[in-house]
Formats: C-alpha cells, structure tokens, sequence
C-alpha cells in the first residue's frame, strides 16, 4: 500500500507541477505565435508610415503637382493606417477567443484527474452493488 501512495503523490505532483508548467508555457507560445503571425508589432512601430512605404519625393515639382504629390502620401498613410489598425483589432479578436479557450483548458487541466478517480470510484461502487 505505501508503494502505491506515493506513486499517487508522484503523479499528483508531476501532474500539478512540471507538468503544468509546461502546458501553460504551451499555451503562452501560442500566443506568441498569434502576435507573430499578425505582425502586431511591426503594425504598431509602423503605424503612421504610408502603406508598402508607398511615396513620392516632391523634388522639383510645381506647386499644384507638390500639392498632388502631398495628397498622394497622406492617402498612402491613411490605407496603412486603416489596414494595419485593422489588423491589429484581428488580432485583438482572435486573442480574446483564444484566452477564453485557454480558460477552458486551463481548468479542464486541473480537473481532469479529480474527474477520472471520480469516474474510477462510481464505476468501481456500481459494479460493487451488483
């Protein structure tokens, strides 16, 4: 009997410790995963410059076509602003879900044995009563 109480305190502790640790640390890669994927943090050192660094120079224009040219780089620097905003509120979306899955899991986790004794004890009491 002592040789299987402390195979019990082996798992429980491998299973709430190390092991846990990994799993979060899993779980957190995916999420590292996300934000690389989205690029988010080039979409936000870069969000202000103009979209695929799309821009003309105006040396050497006339005025009305520097005023052409000036217009030209601030629609450019709108599309990259609205694209890379947009990405980044993507981001923020999937984020969300994936840490409300992760909730999910993470206490699922750390139920799961508790669930398994509890299905071994009724299994065991049911045949028992037969």
């Amino acid at each position: 009997m002592e040789g299987n109480t402390s195979i019990v305190k082996l798992f429980f502790s491998w299973w709430y410790g190390e092991e846990a640790i990994y799993f979060l640390a899993y779980l957190k890669r995916v999420l590292v995963f996300l934000a690389d994927q989205f690029s988010v943090i080039t979409c936000l050192k870069t969000l202000l410059s103009p979209w695929k660094r799309d821009r003309i120079s105006t040396e050497g224009l006339a005025i009305k076509d520097r005023f052409n040219v000036l217009m030209l780089n601030l629609t450019s620097r709108f599309v990259g602003f609205v694209i890379k905003l947009f990405t980044i509120a993507i981001f923020l979306v999937i984020s969300v879900v994936y840490m409300l899955i992760a909730l999910v899991l993470i206490a699922a986790y750390f139920i799961y044995p508790v669930i398994i004794i509890g299905l071994l004890y009724l299994g065991i009491k049911s045949i028992l009563q037969i």
